[in-house]
């Protein structure tokens, strides 16, 4: 049966930076037979048993059936009562063994995973992190699973494929049209926002205005999918000067610039050309110590240079006698060619 049982976790401890809806929690409802999950912004613990009240009435509305056990971490004694008034069982871990609610933990790390990639795609604040959980919930949804033999969640609950022809790029560029403001005859029409996800109650998508800071929903908006608005804002904000490189001839110039002019006469002076610095190219040979050196005692097992600094090539006379050997034993054998020359070679 649909949702028997149902899994529920709320995310830890409270988040440091709060929501653009002022919420430091999301709860996490998963049904164990379709993995449909619900998610929801909280802004205090004390929340959570009037969320599960409303989530227990919504089942039992769509989907004509009863939530019979859930399993939980988190105890509260007003979850309890709404727990034993519906005759529903709680199933709680034992201590320190988070794995026994292994489903929900694992959709925890997913959904967390899946919003860290849209906001670090978009350039998005991290204010707007319960914008990108809630999307994230809302595309894993709708995104087939390998788990459920490659069909999506809400394929599973609703026996029908979900509808994904709607689906845009987080947090990227676009033009919406607010009908809640009064616009005189010369105002906008459209004002220039963020896309950050999808309304659950409305047929309209949810943006953020970038001029006036809010956030409302629209079925009125122009989508620019490949470009982010606070992408080209954090490029904008911090932008890196690199010192541009003088030369020898440019800093010639320069003194003669910042010289100070004669005093002006009646009399017109003539012009002077100023005599233009040539940068020369000489070589500059390298200086070399007239210290004697002498050969290390570890190198003379080896040949270090020739002897002769006049020579372009090697002298037999600066080589030993047991290296020439064998370097005549090298230049004499001679390397197979094929299987049959291979197998006659006697080494």
């Amino acid at each position: 049966m649909v949702l028997e049982p149902t899994s529920k976790g709320l995310w830890g401890r409270p988040y440091k930076i709060a929501s653009s809806t002022n919420c430091y929690y999301f709860l996490t409802i998963v049904d164990d037979f379709s993995q449909a999950t619900w998610t929801f912004l909280l802004k205090h613990k004390s929340q959570v048993h009037h969320i599960l009240a409303t989530f227990f009435k919504m089942v039992n509305t769509q989907f004509q059936t009863s939530v019979k056990v859930v399993r939980s971490e988190f105890v509260n004694a007003q979850c309890k009562a709404i727990f034993n008034s519906l005759g529903i069982i709680h199933q709680t871990p034992c201590p320190y063994t988070p794995q026994q609610n292994g489903t929900v933990e694992r959709k925890h790390k997913h959904i967390l995973e899946i919003a860290r990639a849209l906001l670090f795609q978009s350039h998005l604040p991290k204010r707007f992190w319960g914008e990108a959980i809630l999307a994230a919930t809302y595309l894993i949804n709708r995104l087939p699973s390998s788990v459920l033999a490659w069909k999506s969640p809400l394929e599973m609950l609703y026996h029908k494929p979900p509808n994904i022809s709607h689906f845009r790029i987080f947090g990227c560029l676009c033009t919406a049209t607010n009908v809640l403001l009064s616009k005189s005859k010369f105002d906008k029409r459209a004002s220039k926002c963020a896309f950050l996800g999808y309304s659950q109650s409305q047929k309209a998508y949810k943006v953020y205005d970038l001029d006036t800071n809010t956030l409302f929903t629209s079925r009125d908006v122009a989508f620019h999918g490949h470009t982010f608005s606070f992408q080209a804002s954090s490029t904008n904000s911090n932008p890196i000067s690199l010192p541009l490189p003088v030369s020898d001839c440019e800093s010639g110039n320069s003194s003669q610039d910042t010289s100070p002019s004669p005093p002006s006469t009646s009399q017109p002076s003539p012009v002077i050309q100023p005599a233009v610095p040539t940068c020369s190219n000489t070589h500059v040979p390298l200086r070399r110590s007239p210290r004697n050196t002498s050969k290390l005692s570890w190198l003379s097992d080896y040949v270090c240079h020739c002897i002769s600094s006049e020579a372009n090539h090697c002298i037999p006379s600066s080589y030993s006698a047991a290296h020439l050997s064998f370097v005549a034993q090298l230049s004499s054998s001679q390397e197979p060619k094929d299987y049959f020359q291979a197998c006659k070679d006697k080494n």
